[in-house]
């Protein structure tokens, strides 16, 4: 909701049905959840290692509609329960510092220089958490996409610009630029090329042709580079996805590619 997060233990399921047993709430109605990510497990809870305190197993992430974030940690008891119980009021205050070096605020600006931080970019747009490469989303609106780096205690520690706040056509190739805010995020592992490996996953943006059109791109990067293009589709499958004015969401799986058949040869 705008103003609370309901966390639901699922250990607490009964009948197929579980409710909500911690409720966070903002302490003030002036500002709203713009978007919300849950980050992987921290890696404590498998080190092996025994400690005194209750052990954070993760860690979720708010966007603010002021473009602050804001960090929930979600500890769990020594017989593995949330500790947080009912109803809970947070103080976002200023919200977390972040580094922004090497980061355009805005199309066309200069990056901000070494030891920049601050606390926000704009309007707060999005939040997304790529688990495969440890990387939380972040974006305001006409700003570009951050990525920032998290260490082992989920924390903050450096970042990088993912994704411009316009793609320019030249570099997907077409006659048209894609502009975010972006949207749908969905990991496709990783890739090798030429030696070197690429994390990927896609996103939704909106094709400057049209402000309402949907566009598909994809991204791989690594940590040296980023490579971007819009994703295209068979034909034969008829999704018709550029025609289209309206993006539900997707989804991706892997499955097996099996070989050979009635017909191949042993061996």
């Amino acid at each position: 909701c705008g103003t609370v997060v309901h966390v639901f233990d699922l250990k607490r399921e009964k009948d197929n049905s579980c409710d909500a047993t911690t409720h966070y709430a903002l302490a003030y109605e002036d500002v709203l959840i713009r978007s919300a990510a849950l980050l992987d497990r921290l890696p404590k809870l498998s080190s092996g290692v025994e400690y005194d305190d209750p052990i954070i197993e993760t860690k979720l992430a708010l966007l603010l509609d002021t473009g602050r974030l804001y960090f929930i940690d979600l500890i769990v008891d020594d017989d593995g329960n949330m500790e947080d119980q009912g109803e809970n009021y947070i103080e976002v205050g200023a919200g977390v510092s972040f580094p922004t070096a090497g980061i355009r605020r805005y199309q066309g600006v200069e990056p901000a220089t070494k030891s920049s931080s601050s606390t926000t970019l704009g309007e707060g747009a999005h939040l997304s958490y790529l688990r495969q490469s440890n990387l939380l989303l972040y974006q305001c609106m006409s700003s570009c996409v951050v990525a920032f780096i998290l260490d082992d205690d989920g924390s903050i520690i450096s970042n990088f610009e993912i994704l411009p706040n316009m793609i320019p056509a030249a570099d997907l190739g077409g006659s048209y630029a894609v502009v975010g805010p972006y949207h749908h995020f969905e990991e496709l592992g990783i890739v090798e090329r030429g030696g070197e490996s690429f994390y990927r996953f896609t996103c939704v943006g909106k094709s400057t042709r049209t402000s309402s059109q949907p566009v598909l791109i994809l991204v791989e990067f690594n940590k040296s580079d980023v490579f971007v293009r819009e994703l295209d589709w068979p034909t034969v499958t008829g999704l018709g996805i550029m025609s289209s004015y309206s993006y539900v969401g997707s989804c991706a799986y892997s499955c097996p590619h099996l070989v050979g058949g009635r017909g191949a040869s042993d061996g």
